[in-house]
């Protein structure tokens, strides 16, 4: 919740004692210059109150808050000094930001990992009502770079390699190098995948931070190959190419089968009616038909052989309790597309992990780069400072994220429409929270988008 400093108390306090001064009396206010503190305190209070919404409280802790406000009130009227009334409104502001929330209606969650023979990325999000009954779920996948092959061999841009496809021994042309999320990858006809470093692309993506990274990539169009001239190709290694949901991947169903998209639906289904009782899914859990069942018997209406691979995915989105945020905006008079995306971990409401996605992985720019008057030591300096600012976020509760203040100014020379969806003044150089002059703000609205708020 965001609370603005009301300063009126203070004011009419001012205006009070310059009465009584002007009166030639050197006492603390009594008598009506008194009641008049007492009354600005009980407005203070009041509008403090206004900022706490009843929707946002069980009835009990609404009463609590209504309780917090007539304490206040009557602690006021039993003030004796002006000194009385201000430690009486601070201490019923302070009982009132006490008052626990309602939990959150609903809660979303994310996994990131490899799925179906390791040869793809999964995303799985799961949404959890307050009871923890999960009340909706999706799954996508991210085929890897491997899928997406030239028809004809392309001199300095692709690499020939005879590889098994479905038990066949077939000839591909890879490209040779892709690109994203600051990794750069090379394709070896020894491993038979990318490569970067000694390591392979698969094994890369064992690490759930780097699966979460290729399939942000994928789904902001930023990974790219290198072409002829040495330039980097977005327009290959599209979304439209490598997400399952959008290239036609198992689309005409054979015998028994339903193809991707309904299979999808059936284990997201099942996860809905069911939760996550089962421990895994067998082979043994596979009946004649193809059709899986869990372990009463209760169908899960999917065919697909790696069934238990999407239902852990599903399953680990429900248990990490991982939330994805960005926050975008285009600033005219620079033409510049700067924005944030973040991935926030909440384990019993403490968050425990904040990862800020690269520039390479969003296409936005956090930060300013090096030109004009922005140095490469004012960007490093921003980085250094919002590094910082992240870390003393962890081990803070939600509500304290939700407490902390995103404050915005336009700059010099910003034209921007007013109530513009489009267009979002920049953010000030003004060191907003910690002492840079940009991103802390757009980080703590990312971070907040992420936790639903």
């Amino acid at each position: 919740m965001k609370k603005t400093q009301i300063l009126s108390l203070v004011v009419i306090l001012v205006l009070a004692l310059t009465v009584v001064l002007a009166a030639c009396q050197p006492a603390a206010p009594a008598g009506d210059a008194l009641e008049e503190v007492k009354t600005a305190g009980k407005t203070e209070i009041d509008n403090y109150a206004k900022n706490f919404a009843q929707s946002d409280y069980t009835a009990d802790g609404w009463t609590a808050l209504q309780k917090a406000v007539t304490d206040g009130k009557a602690a006021v009227d039993a003030a004796t000094n002006a000194e009385g009334v201000f430690t009486a409104v601070n201490n019923a502001k302070s009982a009132m930001d006490k008052v626990a929330k309602a939990p959150a209606a609903t809660s979303e969650y994310v996994a990131y990992g490899l799925v179906h023979g390791n040869g793809y990325v999964g995303k799985a999000t799961v949404t959890v009502d307050a009871n923890g009954v999960v009340t909706d779920a999706t799954l996508d996948e991210a085929c890897l770079p491997t899928y997406v092959t030239a028809e004809e061999p392309v001199e300095g841009v692709t690499t020939t390699d005879k590889v098994t496809s479905h038990g066949s021994e077939v000839t591909k042309h890879f490209y040779t190098t892709v690109k994203f999320g600051g990794n750069t990858f090379t394709y070896s006809t020894t491993e038979h995948d990318y490569v970067m470093e000694g390591t392979t692309l698969k094994a890369w993506l064992e690490d759930e931070a780097n699966a979460m990274v290729y399939f942000l990539s994928v789904s902001n169009n930023q990974v790219a190959i290198v072409d002829a001239e040495g330039e980097d190709d977005f327009t290959v290694m599209t979304s439209a190419k490598l997400f399952k949901s959008q290239n036609g991947y198992w689309s005409t169903p054979s015998g028994s089968q339903l193809g991707w998209k309904t299979n999808v639906e059936k284990t997201v289904e099942y996860v809905i009616n069911n939760g996550f009782a089962q421990e895994e899914f067998t082979a043994d859990n596979k009946l004649s038909s193809g059709v899986i069942v869990d372990d009463n018997g209760i169908s899960t209406g999917a065919t697909w052989t790696d069934f238990n691979d999407y239902y852990q995915l599903l399953k680990k989105a429900y248990e990490t309790q991982l939330s994805i945020g960005s926050f975008d905006y285009y600033v005219q008079a620079w033409y510049s597309h700067y924005g944030v995306q973040v991935a926030v971990t909440v384990e019993d409401g403490i968050i425990t992990d904040i990862v800020v996605l690269n520039d390479a992985v969003t296409g936005w720019h956090q930060i300013s780069a090096p030109g004009n008057n922005w140095t490469e030591e004012n960007a490093t300096a921003a980085a250094e400072l919002q590094a910082e600012f992240v870390e003393s976020l962890i081990g803070l509760s939600v509500e304290e994220i939700y407490d902390m203040t995103a404050a915005f100014s336009v700059t010099s020379g910003t034209s921007v429409a007013p109530g513009s969806e489009e267009s979002v003044s920049a953010v000030g150089g003004n060191g907003v929270m910690t002492g840079a002059t940009q991103s802390e703000a757009r980080l703590l609205l990312a971070i907040w988008n992420a936790l639903g708020y």
